[in-house]
């Protein structure tokens, strides 16, 4: 992959950027990889001001699944509260099947599945950032608020636009 280029608003910034990638980083020998697709969503969202990005871990499936089902836990009360245990089950086992990341917003951590394939990976990253702007920017859905799952979901499909987008122009095959 080449590098991606997006302007940053002054030299400072890009060295903020450089040095707080170089310390999150869960995989120090990627950070170019990471800033490049780190630089993309922010450039792809509009971003007047970059933020520090978060951390990126590179975990394998059953850490990706443990940090999800340490995470998902009030969400997966409120489904058994609000369809019955069955079909809150029901949707726990959807998401784990397609599971390749996860943004965590009280830690600000991303987890990405690293068995995938590089350019799918980094796919799934921008969609993991997607999420991380999203709640730097509009902030933590509550999800005791009325509405709190359209919320979810109108991010969701924002996140994976934007992640189907960076496949289409930067994992297009032969």
């Amino acid at each position: 992959m080449g590098t991606i280029n997006r302007p940053l608003r002054n030299a400072g910034q890009a060295l903020m950027l450089s040095l707080c990638l170089a310390v999150g980083i869960g995989h120090p020998g990627e950070a170019g990889e990471i800033e490049d697709v780190y630089l993309y969503v922010a450039g792809e969202m509009a971003l007047e001001k970059v933020p520090a990005p978060p951390v990126v871990y590179f975990v394998d499936k059953d850490a990706l699944r443990a940090a999800f089902q340490e995470n998902i836990q009030p969400a997966f009360i409120r489904w058994k509260a609000q369809y019955g245990e069955d079909e809150a089950r029901r949707a726990m086992h959807r998401y784990m099947q397609d599971l390749v990341g996860l943004f965590v917003s009280h830690s600000g951590a991303i987890y990405v599945d690293a068995s995938l394939p590089p350019c799918r990976r980094r796919a799934a990253l921008a969609h993991e950032f997607c999420h991380f702007f999203q709640h730097i920017m509009e902030g933590a859905i509550n999800p005791d608020q009325y509405g709190a799952d359209i919320l979810y979901m109108i991010r969701e499909m924002r996140a994976y636009n934007l992640e189907h987008q960076y496949m289409a122009a930067y994992c297009a095959g032969p």
